[in-house]
């Protein structure tokens, strides 16, 4: 007898193992290497998702993923035979795996093998590689724990080879690590497994479950939510191996980037690192990716643990284009950025965190930033401006320079060195020594991003090119500023300060970086968290992969009518309709003009709009067009055709233009009553 099981790779090894103690010939292979001809007596297809029928002649049994893939159509055997090898499967482990394929080939080609029934394995439970299944979570630990959580298929099936490196890691790192798993809706769910009287064990997690929409994806994220701490994306790219990953400018592929990343961004994970790669024999753990994962977890976990009077937290504030000067400071899309400072900085000091000096408010935040000088050179602004002003916070000695720049990778020491000359470079340099500058106030240091695409005080006025340019290295100043940060002010977080900075643009992998890619080289395993506008997901996104940065969106500012030169084009309207000779292009510019919506002011962190005529203006000119359809829809009308002819009468008796202008109003009207019906909800439930 001659078979083939094809599997999936994380049964590969197992199933490798199980074909060496059976009696008669067994090839294994994944859907991606099975043979495309053979002649074969049986064909086990386990858990693949595309059909995989080298000889048409066999006897196929098929055990689809989740009953969803449509290979058991090819099914050649009884419905009982199929069910029965379904339980096996889902069962798992090499006895039943084994038991099954002897099954098989006793019920299906009549060999007489012996065989025994599945087997039930448990469907959760906790583990560590050295010491093997435990009975519960353990209890408190001076130590931060981590928890490692893997899918029941990794675990029962012996795939473990990334999980396991993952808890050695954290482990060397100094941490506890605890690995877990579970199986959605059959399992207990992932909080009540780490949790003792309602508290969790463990300080953060580390992912490297592939999530699914198809069984218990709603469970999974309340199970996250519900145990409440960081959940670090730890992604095993199922599609490319570690030498393709590394040899690609993108990194992880369309396959990994759609179920790795994106689906986990959906479950609130943070901080997606490669950790382990499709290999020979299932999936093999890349250590340094694996390192840096435990790292990042770590710290998360010490924040978490920290006592607020003991943390450091550092603020980036941006930094605008050289065509702006020092009027470029602290811009963000949106948002007052130092009103929304002051405000964090008054709340910290509440909460125990350690400061000197805070701020009455935004302005007298923004006056001590240039009266100290505390930013990046300028035309206006020299290096010995800033020390003369009191706005170095710290100097960077040329050897201890060195030190951080000998431990990057040769190609990007070689790569600074052509762009911006040996260290310490132009910017941001006096007597040898790169100056920092900023605010120091307790254990909170606030500074401006430096500068992306030039060096020192002139600017040729070219430099915007080369702000996302994907090759160009920073600046020795910028590389120096974010080492300071980690390794001289020992920042426990850092806050970058609002949509949006250059740190997730600088050169490197797309998504699933290495060791080389810039952003990762300044950053390192420091938490980071981003303030970032709601309205601007594509740009957030790199700052989440690229960045490894936890978003908080906050609101655009509230929008209004542009008001400029409408109530002009109106009248011109009303004159020409009182001639009958009204010119469709005055018309559409009315509509252009009217149909035009710039922001109110700056959004303040924290403060959401209260004023009812903002919020009806921001909900009219979100809703206008789409109402503005619904009710022409109601009316009967035409609206396009009442746009396009607007001198014309309407069947309800009024010109179009005048139509629209009604339909307008009722708008306004509909969003006015339902700020007006929110705000008097709240005031009847105060929150609080």
């Amino acid at each position: 007898m001659r078979a083939l099981c094809v599997c999936s790779r994380v049964m590969l090894r197992a199933a490798r193992r199980v074909a060496e103690r059976l009696p008669f010939d067994l090839e294994v292979a994944t859907q991606d290497d099975a043979p495309e001809s053979g002649d074969y007596d049986l064909i086990v297809l386990l858990r693949v998702t595309r059909p995989v029928v080298p000889d048409e002649s066999a006897e196929i049994v098929a055990v689809p993923v989740d009953g969803s893939t449509g290979v058991q159509s090819l099914n050649t055997v009884p419905d009982r035979v199929v069910d029965r090898v379904r339980e096996y499967v889902e069962y798992g482990g090499e006895r039943n795996l084994e038991h099954a394929l002897r099954y098989l080939a006793s019920e299906v080609l009549g060999l007489d093998l012996g065989y025994e029934p599945p087997e039930e394995r448990p469907w959760d439970g906790l583990y560590h590689p050295d010491r093997g299944p435990l009975e519960g979570p353990p209890g408190p630990s001076d130590r931060e724990t981590v928890g490692v959580y893997l899918s029941r298929e990794m675990w029962v099936w012996g795939c473990t080879d990334v999980p396991d490196r993952l808890i050695r890691e954290v482990e060397r790192a100094g941490g506890r690590a605890l690995g877990v798993f579970t199986r959605p809706g059959r399992g207990r769910p992932l909080d009540e497994l780490l949790t003792v009287d309602g508290e969790p064990v463990v300080d953060a997690l580390l992912v490297v479950k592939k999530p699914s929409f198809k069984r218990g994806y709603e469970r999974g994220f309340e199970a996250l939510r519900r145990l409440g701490v960081p959940v670090i994306n730890a992604v095993i790219s199922w599609y490319r191996s570690r030498g393709e990953w590394r040899e690609s400018e993108q990194g992880l592929g369309p396959g990994d980037l759609a179920y790795g990343v994106a689906m986990g961004e959906l479950q609130g994970r943070v901080d997606p690192i490669p950790v382990g790669f499709k290999a020979e024999d299932g999936y093999e753990p890349e250590p340094g990716r694996c390192r840096l994962a435990a790292r990042r977890a770590l710290r998360w976990a010490r924040l978490r643990r920290k006592p607020p009077g003991e943390r450091r937290v550092a603020v980036v504030l941006n930094n605008g284009i050289c065509s702006q000067g020092e009027a470029g400071i602290g811009s963000a899309m949106g948002l007052d950025t130092f009103e929304s400072l002051a405000r964090l900085l008054r709340r910290l000091r509440e909460e125990g965190y350690r400061l000197d000096w805070v701020p009455e408010d935004g302005r007298e935040l923004e006056r001590e930033f240039f009266r100290r000088r505390a930013f990046n050179e300028f035309k206006g602004t020299t290096v010995e401006d800033i020390l003369a002003a009191g706005g170095a916070v710290d100097l960077v000695p040329l050897d201890r320079y060195l030190e951080w720049f000998e431990e990057l990778p040769e190609e990007l020491r070689e790569r600074m060195v052509e762009e911006w000359g040996e260290p310490p470079g132009d910017a941001m340099v006096v007597d040898d020594c790169i100056v920092i500058a900023g605010i120091r106030t307790g254990n909170v240091f606030l500074g401006v991003q430096p500068k992306r695409g030039c060096a020192g005080t002139e600017c040729s006025g070219e430099v915007c090119r080369i702000l996302h340019d994907p090759h160009c290295p920073p600046t020795h100043h910028y590389y120096a500023f974010y080492r300071w940060i980690r390794d001289e002010f020992r920042a426990d977080v850092l806050l970058h300060a609002g949509t949006h900075g250059t740190v997730e643009w600088l050169p490197g992998k797309s998504v699933g970086l290495s060791e080389a890619c810039w952003p990762e080289v300044c950053v390192g395993d420091l938490p980071v968290v981003y303030w970032y506008i709601v309205s601007n997901p594509s740009e957030g996104t790199q700052a989440k992969r690229r960045g490894y940065s936890t978003l908080v969106d906050h609101c655009p500012p509230p929008l209004g009518e542009a008001e400029a030169g409408v109530r002009e084009l109106e009248e011109r309207l009303e004159e020409a309709e009182r001639s009958g000779e009204v010119d469709p292009r005055l018309f559409e510019e009315w509509e252009a003009r009217a149909g035009a919506f710039i922001e109110r002011g700056l959004h303040v962190i924290g403060e959401p709009p209260r004023d009812p005529g903002l919020l009806s203006e921001f909900l009219y000119a979100l809703c206008r067009n789409r109402l503005r359809e619904l009710i022409a829809r109601e009316l009967g009308v035409d609206l396009g055709k009442a746009l396009e002819r607007p001198g014309e009468e309407s069947e309800l008796g009024v010109t179009n233009r005048e139509l629209v202008r009604a339909i307008d109003e009722v708008v306004r009207e509909v969003c006015e009553g339902v700020v007006e019906e929110e705000l008097g909800s709240e005031r009847d439930n105060p929150v609080g």
